[in-house]
């Protein structure tokens, strides 16, 4: 007998709530990581912080809010007059006004060389 889910509930018995899809299958769960916006994963089960400007359904934060860097955009950027930073390394951009890479007053790199994670002076 081919039974029918109620809405946002899927699985043999459809005891198990969709969660965060936009889709449901009955079977497979989340159709083709159709997730709520701001989530992702195969069923949409992890959550972009909001320091992520950009969160992909099935990769996650692929973008960081200027200020943030980090593969969850969860560590802050110490740049000079608050420049932007890769997402990967954590290095400050150019300074659109002086065309430094520099980190902000009080700050310093944690590598010294090329200016990645910058963090406070000790």
């Amino acid at each position: 007998m081919n039974v029918q889910c109620h809405t946002g509930y899927w699985g043999e018995q459809c005891d198990t709530e969709c969660g965060n899809c936009d889709n449901c299958d009955k079977t497979t769960g989340c159709l083709n990581s159709q997730c709520h916006t701001g989530y992702w994963g195969d069923q949409c089960e992890s959550q972009c912080n909001s320091n992520c400007f950009t969160c992909d359904k099935t990769t996650g934060c692929s973008f960081c809010l200027t200020g943030y860097w980090g593969e969850e955009c969860d560590k802050e950027c110490h740049c000079w007059n608050n420049a932007a930073c890769d997402k990967e390394t954590g290095k400050c951009n150019d300074d659109v006004i002086t065309g430094l890479s520099l980190c902000a007053p009080g700050y310093v790199s944690d590598t010294g060389v090329n200016l990645e994670n910058c963090q406070m002076c000790k």
